[in-house]
């Protein structure tokens, strides 16, 4: 009886910890997504001035970091849902909760911060020889 109570305990926890995690990762990618478009359509009202291209360099770095972030934090998140799973198990929980989506997200997201990240370096490459 100890043991379930522990493994209710642990499923409680981990339900909550999910939960910060998706709230986190919605909330970064809203912020990285707002810090990329203010300063990309700020360069792109200023592109005639020769000194503006390198504020491209912001973004990218933070695309190009929030991408390895991801990519990396997929990983954890499938351990997180594989024990989830065995915990869900020992509590005598015959439907898992489906943890699936933040793994997913986290991919999706270090796909789409990559591709800004490149196309940021790709114009300020084009910018630079111009």
């Amino acid at each position: 009886m100890e043991d379930r109570d522990w493994a209710w305990r642990e499923l409680e926890k981990d339900i909550d910890l999910y939960k910060f995690y998706l709230d986190l990762l919605l909330k970064a990618v809203a912020s990285v997504l707002a810090i990329t478009g203010a300063i990309t359509s700020f360069y792109f009202a200023h592109e005639r001035e020769p000194l503006f291209v390198y504020s491209l360099l912001l973004p990218f770095i933070i695309n190009a970091g929030f991408c390895l972030i991801c990519g990396l934090s997929v990983g954890f998140a499938q351990v997180l849902r594989r024990n989830h799973y065995e915990i869900c198990t020992k509590a005598g929980v015959q439907n898992a909760y489906e943890m699936s989506p933040l793994p997913g997200l986290l991919y999706l997201c270090s796909v789409i911060s990559g591709v800004i990240a490149v196309g940021l370096a790709t114009l300020f490459i084009i910018r630079l020889l111009r």
